[in-house]
């Protein structure tokens, strides 16, 4: 539940305070503070005034500072000066601007050779100060001068780096380091470098590893000359020599080189401009590097050309696969081509043998002529080369057959190695093979190939003579059968596991009886079948779309007619029995089949075996969980069972004549088929309930019907209860009477169609109970239901009482059965009104005899709590949700509501309850079973009057939960200005009966514990007073109550618990307004408040607050009565009960408002009287002799030309006139009545005056008088 305050009369009090503190501080605001005589006006700091224009002066006082604006600007303009000039700083620090390098290449001892070159480089500084420019590290220089002796070259550890924009120490070490905290080694070795202030351009020292550079030193900006002797290197010697010429990075340069050779050819490994001219000295070889920094150059002396033959040396790893119409070779032949290239190779294949490919990565081409295969190769090859030739022949078949290998022609050495393997299907016997030492097939690794042998060779060796044998297939398979029997068609599911050895195959043939019809295969693919009549057996072909070899998986679904003949449905009478012969599913030319067969049928039919050939039985029930089969008998259902499983083994020799071989004579099964009669088990479940307006007997039967669907039951009951007989069941289409005899009526309730399995089906009907007598036994016979057709019948009757009756029951004379402890009972029967019990093989029927006695009239129940829920709104309607506890084990309970009162809704234990009014206005509710009950009930009621009013008073009567009686009457209660009264009722359960059939209704009185109601009024109502019998417990606080409540915290009243809940009401009822709480010991009660609306409440606490701030101010003088009337108001506010909190505060805060008032007039005044007798003692002072002159510090008003004293001695005025000031008379001297300081404490509240003094006749006014 929610709900809203308002701070609106809290807002009105606090206003009202403020208004007055503020209007007491505005009498004096404007009063300047004085300053002390004697002392100086404090420092303040100098304010600068800058004027945009031409001004008065500003600030006359003397504390600011008043410059021309072009005077700021200047002082301005000097003490923030403008930040320099960026500096435009070189991109680079120094460059190498080009150089050129002259080197003469001389021959020494053994044709060895050396050069010394002379390295001229110019170098530019561009930056101010020291710079540096980094040499490659192999520059050998053995020589260096410059006409400026301040720069050097030296050689550094690490790498040289150029500085970029951005680039810091810490970032270096991380970029070459991958470590920032290594930064301090970069700055170790560049000594006199700044960290923080590092220049684009700047070449600085990498450390890194034992790599070394060299650095060029420049001191200052300028262009420098410099000249080095380098040492260049020469390998090589004979007629061949080459060097690396190191040169430093520019982006021009030169290098002229003297050659001594001069027919020599020279070869520049890089892509530069390069001249050659032939001198006297040998040849000059010019060249521009072009900004690369290593050249190589090369140069041989031509030389004689020498014929030389090429050495061959072969070696071979050749594979022979022998297949059933082809043998074909893989030759991989190792080539090692000394000496000199070849750009041809033959090489002699096998007669009659194929060219399928071949492969090298320098062939050109290649062409075979006759027997030899000629290979051409783009380029001369030399050195080791892989050349790769496939051949294939075709053979015959099975014999023997001759193996030759192809060899290379003219090779120096022939070696090699040969294996021979063998296609799935054929067996290779080798006869001869001479030449070849044998060795192990798994050193070759050639993989997953089926290898008969293997051999190495040192020299081409003779053909291979091997015998070839084509194999036979050998199939082995494992085949499980399923045989489903049906009134419909036969189905058979094959499930076959293959083994097939040694050969693979292309097909398979299975055998079965004629009748099978082949209609799918699922697991290897098969592309085509065909089926055909042989030899009183049909064969199955099945041609795969792949040789099959090694394991397969196979299912194949068969269907067939019907071998057990159709029954009428519904049928009792069982058909004729039929003879089943099933023949075992085999597989042709298999070596060796072992099978599993299990057979299923409807329940309805009964399997026999009459014969079985080559079959031994085995339990069926394990197929349905680990066997291949157990998948084929998923889809068996309900009506369907596994009687049979047998196993059998067949094998067969395909060679052998099939006349003498077993798997011509399969394994055959002869069965005999035979329809079982229809089993029909019903369990009879019969509850007779026993109440004071009579008897009722439920039946339930249970039946389970098999092997013959049941189109109907039978139901046999006495004919007096045709009329009140109610069957039901799920599966009934319809009943009717089909026979009337001796008193017995023979019932046949149809089915929507034949049942095979459960059901279930249930008759309810009534019994009539004579007038029961207190005291007085009455006995009635409760007759059996009997269904028919029954092949086992098991019945249960249980019988139990609903009111407070004595009941007993016995088995009438010729019902057989047993007594059964209630407590035995199915959980459907057992329940706490169950007094006896009996069961049997057939229907039982039972005599019931009931007897009442007079009882005692107590309390049916009791109410723990009651609690309401009242809504007044201004449209002059209160809606109530009442909510009752009630325990007890009453049906129904009867309420009652207040005259005029409207019931929107109610609900019992969260359900919408549908309740009924009796003649009397009662309304009856029903509360269905348990022990406690939940009762929530909404009703309105419309008041006479609005509640829009000033004043009021609201009578509320509660609902009496706990009393019987009529609806209680609305009281009014009048206020002077209106009344608005409202009562609502809701009584517990009038002591009269309720109406036969409506069960049992809580009579009585019912104790009520505790009553607790919250009532929301509106927010503008304000609650002057409370009476009744309910005791009011809380209320929504305002700012004055929160306030006491944190100062002078007291004890708090509990608030109601509950809410609404989940109470099955779908009219919500919320509290908006004020909200109060009310509660009481009891039951009922009445509630009456007097109301007045907030805004009389606001005028009235500010009236008061205009009186306590008069009284104050009239008892200013009066400091007892003023402080009595101040602790009077604050008693009055701390204790003052709500809602008069708010006229004490107003009371309180005019009070207080007094009390500043008076404080501040009497500090006014006591400051005022001391500046008057100041201003008096200082004038008397001035007609002393020797009294120092008047000054500003002394006079308040000096400087002001109305002030000034007039001749006479005169004291200030206020207008200039004479004798018109303050503290003057007529004449103008000080009047005696001002007051002046005095020590005299006889006179402690008037001070006493001050006489003029007196001069002498002839006395002159002092001369320094003004």
């Amino acid at each position: 539940m929610t709900h809203r305050r308002s701070n609106l009369h809290e807002i009105s009090a606090m206003r009202l305070l403020l208004l007055l503190l503020s209007a007491c501080a505005l009498l004096f605001a404007g009063e300047p503070r004085p300053v002390p005589p004697g002392t100086a006006p404090p420092e303040l700091p100098p304010v600068v005034y800058i004027p945009i224009e031409k001004t008065d002066a500003i600030d006359p006082a003397g504390r600011s500072v008043v410059l021309p604006y072009e005077r700021f600007v200047k002082l301005w303009e000097q003490a923030q000066p403008k930040p320099p000039d960026p500096i435009d700083e070189p991109p680079m620090a120094a460059a190498i601007t080009g150089y050129s390098l002259n080197a003469a290449i001389a021959t020494g001892p053994g044709n060895r050779h050396a050069a010394i070159g002379t390295l001229t480089l110019t170098a530019n500084a561009l930056a101010a100060g020291w710079a540096a420019v980094a040499l490659p590290g192999d520059l050998a220089l053995s020589a260096f001068s410059c006409s400026d002796p301040r720069v050097v070259v030296e050689r550094v550890r690490g790498r040289l780096y150029t500085v970029v924009k951005g680039d810091t120490f810490s970032g270096l070490a991380q970029r070459f380091y991958n470590n920032a905290n290594l930064a301090g080694d970069i700055a170790s070795a560049n000594p006199g470098i700044d960290a923080r202030r590092l220049k684009v351009g700047q070449c600085l020292v990498i450390p890194e590893g034992n790599a070394s550079v060299l650095r060029l030193v420049l001191p200052a900006q300028g262009t420098y000359t410099l000249t080095a002797e380098i040492a260049l290197a020469v390998t090589g010697e004979g007629s061949s020599h080459a060097m690396t010429v190191v040169l430093p990075g520019s982006a021009a340069g030169r290098v002229e080189l003297l050659l001594p050779e001069r027919e020599a050819e020279i070869t520049i490994a890089q892509s530069v401009p390069w001249s050659v001219a032939k001198e006297a000295q040998g040849q000059r070889l010019r060249l521009v590097p072009g900004g690369i920094e290593r050249i190589e150059v090369s140069w041989k002396l031509p030389e004689t050309t020498v014929a030389v033959e090429p050495l061959v040396l072969a070696s071979s790893e050749i594979l022979a696969t022998v297949g059933e119409r082809s043998l074909r070779w893989d030759a991989s032949i190792g080539l090692n081509i000394l000496r000199a290239g070849i750009t041809s190779l033959a090489i002699d294949l096998p007669p009659a043998a194929q060219v399928l490919a071949v492969e090298n990565r320098s062939l050109r081409t290649w062409e075979r002529q006759g027997d030899r295969l000629t290979v051409q190769f783009q380029s001369p090859i030399q050195g080791a080369e892989i050349l790769t030739v496939r051949l294939e022949q075709l053979i015959d078949g099975a014999g023997k057959l001759s193996v030759p290998l192809p060899t290379v022609v003219g090779a120096a050495r022939s070696t090699g190695q040969l294996a021979l393997a063998t296609t799935p299907g054929l067996a290779v016997t080798v006869e001869r093979a001479d030449g070849l030492a044998q060795i192990d097939p798994g050193d070759l690794k050639l993989g997953d190939r089926q290898v008969v042998a293997a051999w190495r060779f040192a020299s081409p060796p003779p053909p291979l003579g091997v015998l070839v044998t084509k194999l036979q297939s050998e199939l082995r398979a494992t085949i499980h059968q399923l045989v489903r029997l049906g009134a419909q068609e036969d189905q058979l599911v094959v499930v076959v596991k293959l083994d097939v050895r040694r050969a693979g195959v292309f097909a398979l043939r299975f055998a079965t009886d004629p009748r099978w019809e082949l209609t799918d295969t699922d697991g290897v693919v098969v592309d085509d079948l065909s089926s055909a009549v042989s030899g009183g057996r049909k064969i199955h072909r099945l041609s795969l779309r792949s040789r099959l070899l090694g394991n397969g998986d196979l299912t194949l679904r068969l269907r067939a007619p019907p071998t057990i003949p159709a029954s009428p449905a519904g049928s009792a009478t069982p058909a004729t029995p039929a003879a089943v012969e099933i023949g075992m599913v085999t597989l042709e030319d298999a070596r060796q089949v072992r099978g599993t067969v299990a057979v299923a049928a409807p329940r309805s039919w009964a399997l026999t075996t009459v014969a079985r050939d080559g079959l031994s039985s085995i339990e069926p029930e394990p197929l349905r969980r680990d066997s291949p089969l157990a998948v084929a008998l998923r889809p068996l259902g309900d009506d369907e069972d596994l009687p049979l499983a047998f196993t059998w083994i067949a094998t067969a020799d395909p060679a052998a004549d099939p006349a003498k071989s077993t798997e011509s004579k399969p394994p055959r099964l002869a069965l005999t088929a035979a329809a079982r009669g229809r089993e029909l088990t019903i369990r009879q479940e019969e509850l007779v309930t026993v109440a004071t307006a009579g008897l009722r007997r439920s039946t339930t039967w249970r039946g389970t019907v098999q092997y013959s669907a049941l189109p109907a039951l039978r139901v046999v009951a006495p004919t007096a209860l045709d009329e009140v007989l109610v069957f039901k069941g799920q599966a009934l289409a319809e009943r009717s009477a089909v026979e009337r005899k001796d008193g017995l009526t023979t019932w046949e309730l149809r089915f929507q169609a034949p049942i095979t399995g459960g059901f279930t089906l249930s008759v309810e009907h009534p019994l009539a109970l004579p007038g029961l007598v207190a005291g007085a036994p009455v006995t009635v016979l409760v007759p059996a239901l009997s269904a028919q057709g029954a092949t086992r019948t098991q019945a249960v009757l249980a019988v139990a009482r609903d009111d407070d009756l004595e009941v007993t029951a016995t088995l009438t004379a010729g019902s057989t059965g047993e007594v059964v402890p209630p407590a035995d009972l199915p959980a459907g029967l057992r329940g706490a009104g169950t007094v006896a019990g009996f069961s049997g093989a057939a229907a039982l029927a039972v005599t019931v005899a009931v007897t009442r006695h007079e009882l005692v009239p107590l309390v049916a129940g009791a109410i723990p709590a009651v609690r309401h829920l009242a809504v007044a709104g201004d449209d002059g309607v209160v809606r109530l949700r009442s909510t009752a506890i009630i325990v007890g084990q009453g049906r129904t309970v009867e309420l009652r509501l207040p005259v005029g009162a409207t019931l929107v809704e109610a609900a019992v234990d969260g359900t919408t309850a549908r309740p009924s009014r009796r003649a009397d206005g009662g309304v009856v509710v029903a509360l269905g079973s348990g022990p406690s009950h939940r009762v929530a009930v909404i009703s309105e009621i419309r008041l006479p009057d609005r509640l829009d009013r000033w004043l009021g008073t609201l009578r509320l009567d509660l609902p009496q939960f706990g009393a019987a009686g009529a609806a209680q009457s609305a009281a009014v209660g009048a206020g002077s200005g209106g009344s608005a009264s409202a009562a609502a009722a809701l009584p517990a359960a009038a002591a009269q009966p309720a109406a036969a059939g409506a069960g049992t209704t809580i009579a009585g009185r019912l104790p009520v514990d505790r009553t607790e109601v919250e009532l929301w009024l509106p927010e503008p109502l304000v609650v002057t007073s409370w009476s009744g019998d309910l005791r009011h417990l809380y209320a929504d606080p305002n700012w004055w109550t929160t306030l006491m409540q944190q100062i002078l915290p007291a004890a708090g009243s509990a608030g109601l618990t509950g809410s609404e809940g989940d109470d099955g009401l779908t009219v919500r009822l919320v509290g908006t307004g004020q909200r109060h709480l009310l509660s009481r010991l009891g039951d009922g009660g009445a509630i009456t408040s007097t109301w007045t609306a907030r805004g009389v409440l606001d005028l009235v606490a500010l009236l008061l607050g205009a009186a306590g701030l008069v009284a104050a101010w009239a008892l200013r003088r009066h400091g007892q009565a003023l402080a009595g009337l101040t602790l009077a108001a604050v008693v009055l506010a701390v204790a003052a009960a709500p809602p008069w909190t708010v006229p004490a505060a107003g009371l309180l805060g005019g009070v207080l408002a007094g009390l500043v008032v008076v404080a501040i007039a009497a500090i006014q005044q006591r400051r005022l009287e001391r500046r008057r007798a100041k201003a008096a003692e200082a004038q008397a002072s001035a007609w002393l002799p020797g009294a120092p002159a008047m000054t500003p510090e002394i006079l308040p008003n000096a400087g002001d030309p109305a002030a000034q004293p007039i001749a006479g001695g005169t004291a200030p005025v206020g207008d200039g006139a004479p004798g018109t000031g303050p503290g003057t008379d007529p004449s103008g001297r000080v009047a005696p009545s001002t007051a002046l300081p005095t020590d005299d404490p006889a006179s402690p509240k008037e001070p006493a005056l001050a006489k003029e003094p007196a001069l002498p006749k002839d006395a002159a006014p002092p001369k320094d008088a003004p």
